[in-house]
């Protein structure tokens, strides 16, 4: 038997989350009939026409022009959402501006224009389907009931977190604040400078022992600590031990933590500051404080924002579920997976060696270039 703790419990409802909207849109009860409207009239002019502006939602702009009765969807040969037994003039079901964004929002409020074009142009195809069905009396199958059961478990799990979303993003500005003077590690910036020794040439020549290339490191260390220029440091090692091709020196701006643990302690060091050589399993890396800068509150605010919206979403999840376990029969399930967890139907299950995942061991032909601090 295995158990599935609160934070097991959280990944499984931020992945249902995410495979939700497309049982809700096949569950969601559509608009109903309304009376056909007058098209609007066709361009007269025959001059190409400029690319129209887009509205919040990525619609055109004009759309906020069309009346909330107008006609947006109009479905010839369905008769208030049913199938004539035979084809009847005049038949057609038409779904109003207000009907459709309706049901577009219910779905989702910030649902892009392509996906809403993509929901109008299959609604014609979902109510001539679902007709169907019911006319099989499919509708009534235990089926049926059993997938629309779980599809209404769904839709209200969504709703629910939808809501919590919108609380968690509701960050008091003295909340922000406190953050950021609790954790000033964390808008600490600093201009760095790095050389690097590869351990395993790029270009496929011969390496040199660690002896020697220690001692490299070590000499052109000293060199940077009395105030050699790093780009011709960094040259001079590569001819030295007959590599090809430097990289760049200058790392640009960073955070402590867009570097591996290992090296983040170069922020320790002052301005022209020098590091000790570390040896890494690429390569050795020596580096160099070139300045330092503290982010302004207003520039960190949006970052900070995010970062405690996703903790104040993630706690008011496992408030919920904390005293949940989910125990899953061995026997009948097989063991957990090794890769991730529970798997989750609709989700592709997360795999070691995946796409972006570097083969282990494999050898670093030039140092890994550090992410750019959140936000920038």
């Amino acid at each position: 038997m295995h158990v599935l703790e609160s934070t097991e419990m959280y990944r499984l409802f931020a992945l249902l989350l995410f495979s939700t909207l497309a049982f809700a849109q096949a569950k969601a009860p559509g608009p109903k009939p309304a009376t056909p409207a007058t098209k609007p009239p066709s361009a007269q002019s025959g001059k190409p026409a400029a690319p129209p502006a887009t509205s919040t939602d990525g619609l055109p702009a004009e759309k906020n022009q069309v009346a909330l009765t107008a006609a947006v969807i109009t479905i010839d040969g369905v008769c208030g959402g049913k199938i004539p037994a035979k084809p009847t003039p005049g038949c057609q079901t038409v779904v109003t501006r207000a009907e459709f964004e309706r049901l577009a929002d219910a779905l989702d409020p910030r649902m892009p224009a392509q996906r809403r074009q993509q929901l109008a142009d299959a609604y014609s195809r979902m109510l001539v389907m679902t007709d169907a069905a019911e006319q099989r009396g499919l509708d009534k199958s235990p089926e049926a009931q059993e997938v629309l059961r779980f599809m209404r478990m769904q839709t209200l799990m969504q709703l629910l977190l939808r809501d919590l979303q919108k609380e968690a993003t509701n960050v008091p500005a003295a909340e922000v604040e406190k953050y950021y003077n609790e954790h000033p590690e964390k808008f600490e910036e600093a201009a760095l400078l790095r050389l690097f020794i590869p351990k395993t040439p790029p270009g496929g020549e011969k390496g040199a022992d660690d002896k020697t290339l220690q001692a490299e490191a070590e000499k052109i260390r000293a060199a940077a600590v009395s105030g050699g220029d790093f780009e011709k440091l960094e040259k001079q090692a590569y001819d030295d031990l007959g590599l090809k091709t430097p990289p760049p020196t200058s790392a640009g701006m960073q955070r402590r933590e867009n570097l591996p643990a290992s090296q983040a302690k170069v922020f320790d060091l002052q301005p022209g500051k020098v590091s000790e050589v570390l040896d890494e399993a690429g390569g050795l890396y020596i580096f160099k404080i070139e300045s330092k800068k503290k982010v302004p509150l207003p520039e960190a605010t949006a970052e900070i924002n995010r970062t405690l919206e996703s903790e104040r979403m993630k706690a008011a999840v496992e408030k919920l579920t904390s005293n949940v376990k989910t125990v899953l029969s061995e026997e009948y399930f097989g063991a957990t997976p090794a890769s991730g967890g529970p798997a989750v139907p609709g989700m592709p299950a997360r795999r070691p060696g995946g796409p972006g995942t570097p083969p282990s061991g494999a050898p670093a032909t030039h140092p890994p270039s550090p992410a750019q601090p959140p936000g920038r």
